[in-house]
């Protein structure tokens, strides 16, 4: 049965700390309905930091053979449905291999003859919650939001809808997070309850009520899940830039459009209908987020009914001439029509080998309204004569992400022309030498990342872009050179984010020393010195930042000291604080305590220091000086004293909550 938890309670084993240090190795595996050989073998290879073995199952197999070989490992194959027996058998013989050490193996599967005929002899068998769990699972989802326990009507209301999710841990969380969203109200409770019926299909039931509580808007967002495969990990980031560049959601008087995105995702995940599969610790931030396979076939039957994509009978995202979105695999090669007049999304999943074969580009130019290209997963080279033709003839684009694209040198003049343009994002394309200075007149850029290109800096007439919320990698022209400085920042009057690459001979004059200064509107800044010479240590100085500003980013430092303008006076609004891979940091500068009569405390929430051997601080003045401090991450910070937790590896410590 779907939804008992089964893949819940082998995530609990998986990151259990206990066995953390134990298991030398721990791999995940999710299998699903639709086995793929290879791309398990893919999978297993990547966990294990494996990236140069051929595709072939008969080399990788002897590689994974040797990788864990006299390691303690622990592998989860999740969400099995049917197998070639002995092909498994096989695997898992040279899994469990001749030597000594342990090797744990955990399979999770709805067919419990896939054990037996397996020969696996100790099966676990989640069962439904009784009625004392089912409550506290529903008051723990619903009272991180809202506290109804201590009224006795609401415990009844509660208990009423409770019965009717028949023990189903997903049933339960779908209901529970519906209501969590909503103002406490006994007649919507008592509503919900009239319109749960009783049945078999408790989960589909309680799924139909949250679906149609959603507002249209928050439909369209959940719709765009069902073209990625089974299991898969899906980018906050891309889902957000797709729904932005779509026209999906939209900006308000007082949010951003990319505000509104991400809040849109989040209420999904309070929501329980999406999962997160990684965030950021200190505050709950979605990088990956993925989504339970009932849930996507749910959504799946919605996409179909609204005709948001199409789809095969076993769930399969599929091309058809009247699709309207399609999440592109390897598998669709020969199966992509002549014309799809619809189409309005093409994204590649991960792990896709895109040629760009004749076909596709001659379907791909024909659709006149693309809004959304996305081809950041390809993992194979790619003619930059084609891409550049394809790109030419989408004249309504608005989301173009080309990450990871080689062999593209450039981008050409005519890229002025695509005036829809909202989103571009061209980073790590390491044939990339040259953006047009045309790129500055596209008035509606609001995302421009360029990050770890061969760029050497970014055209003059940035100011021009007065729309852009998010700047990536942006570089300093070196003078006599003819591109952007520090000063034509001023202008990004809605700028937000911020990441600077500062480089070898890279300076700051006095007159553009306080620009930054004058982004009254920035959140985030990111500043890179990994390819600065040490000569350089003060540069960061004079990079001086507005007191918006609440997460800050050094990377590569290079002082003795932190920059004399880190301090709660300078940057009152900071709650996150992040330094890096600095070989020379040793001390805090004196502002950094605000010891200058001053007694203004940081209101830092979260802080994170990796590889910083020699940075002398005391626990102490952290606790005494950062009382609103909740997180901390720590890894190779020797020098760290009294901290409460390893500052010698990878740790972490988070504030009790009472």
């Amino acid at each position: 049965m779907g939804g008992l938890g089964k893949t819940t309670i082998a995530k609990e084993i998986f990151y259990a700390e206990d066995l953390l240090n134990y298991f030398s190795e721990r791999i995940w595996v999710t299998v699903s309905e639709r086995v793929s050989e290879p791309n398990i073998f893919l999978s297993i290879l990547k966990q294990l930091r494996i990236y140069d073995c051929e595709p072939d199952i008969n080399v990788m197999l002897p590689r994974i053979r040797e990788a864990l070989a006299n390691k303690n490992c622990l592998i989860v194959i999740d969400d099995v449905w049917d197998m070639d027996y002995d092909w498994w058998r096989q695997i898992f013989n040279e899994f469990t291999g001749k030597d000594n050490c342990a090797k744990c193996l955990i399979i999770t599967t709805r067919n419990e003859n896939v054990l037996k005929n397996l020969g696996v002899t100790r099966i676990h068998r989640p069962q439904l919650l009784d009625e004392t769990e089912s409550m506290c699972l529903f008051s723990e989802v619903f009272s991180a939001y809202n506290n109804f326990s201590s009224d006795s009507e609401f415990r009844r209301a509660g208990e009423d809808i409770v019965k009717k999710c028949h023990g189903l841990p997903l049933a339960i969380k779908t209901i529970a997070g519906l209501l969590s969203t909503k103002p406490l109200s006994l007649q919507k409770w008592k509503d919900v309850c009239d319109n749960f019926h009783d049945g078999l299909e408790t989960v589909n039931i309680s799924l139909q009520l949250s679906y149609d509580d959603l507002s249209s808007m928050m439909k369209q967002c959940l719709l765009c899940f069902s073209i990625y495969p089974d299991d898969a990990e899906i980018s906050a980031e891309q889902l957000v830039y797709w729904w932005v560049g779509e026209g999906i959601v939209h900006g308000s008087t007082r949010k951003t459009a990319l505000e509104v995105g991400e809040q849109c995702l989040y209420e999904l995940v309070n929501r329980c209908l999406v999962e997160v599969a990684h965030q950021r610790r200190y505050d709950g931030r979605v990088y990956q987020c993925k989504m339970h396979d009932m849930v996507r076939n749910f959504i799946i039957q919605k996409s179909k009914a609204e005709a948001f994509g199409s789809f095969d009978e076993e769930g399969k995202n599929r091309p058809a001439e009247d699709a309207r979105h399609l999440g592109y695999t390897n598998e669709m090669d020969e199966m992509l029509p002549g014309k799809s007049s619809k189409l309005r999304a093409f994204l590649l999943m991960k792990n896709c080998i895109f040629r760009f074969p004749q076909n596709i580009v001659t379907m791909l130019a024909s659709v006149k309204s693309l809004r959304v290209l996305d081809l950041s997963h390809n993992e194979q080279d790619i003619s930059a004569e084609l891409l550049l033709k394809l790109i030419k003839s989408h004249k309504r684009l608005a989301y173009l992400n080309l990450h990871k694209i080689r062999g593209l040198e450039e981008l050409p003049d005519w890229i002025r022309k695509r005036q829809n343009l909202q989103i571009l994002i061209i980073t790590e394309c390491r044939d990339l030498k040259t953006l047009h200075p045309s790129i500055t007149i596209l008035k509606n850029l609001v995302v421009l990342k360029v990050e770890n290109c061969s760029l050497q800096n970014l055209p003059r007439g940035l100011w021009r872009l007065t729309k852009l919320q998010v700047l990536s990698g942006f570089k300093l022209a070196c003078s006599g050179n003819d591109g952007a400085r520090l000063d034509e920042l001023i202008g990004l009057k809605k700028l937000r984010e911020l990441r600077i690459s500062l480089k070898k001979n890279d300076e700051i004059s006095d007159d553009e020393a306080h620009a930054l200064l004058k982004l009254d509107q920035l959140k985030v800044l990111s500043i890179d010195t990994k390819d600065c010479d040490r000569k350089q240590f003060a540069i960061v100085n004079k990079l001086l930042p507005p007191p918006s500003l609440r997460e800050l980013f050094l990377r590569s430092y290079l002082g003795n000291t932190t920059p004399t303008w880190l301090s709660p006076s300078r940057l009152p609004e900071l709650v996150y604080l992040y330094i890096d891979q600095s070989l020379y940091l040793r001390w805090v500068s004196q502002s950094f305590w605000d010891t200058n009569g001053r007694i203004r405390p940081w209101r830092i929430e979260g802080l994170c220091f990796k590889h910083l051997s020699r940075f002398e601080l005391d626990w102490d003045d952290v606790c005494s000086k950062m009382e609103h401090l909740s997180y901390v991450e720590v890894s190779h910070c020797y020098a760290f004293k009294d901290f409460p937790c390893d500052v010698n590896i990878w740790d972490s410590w988070e504030k009790p909550q009472f």
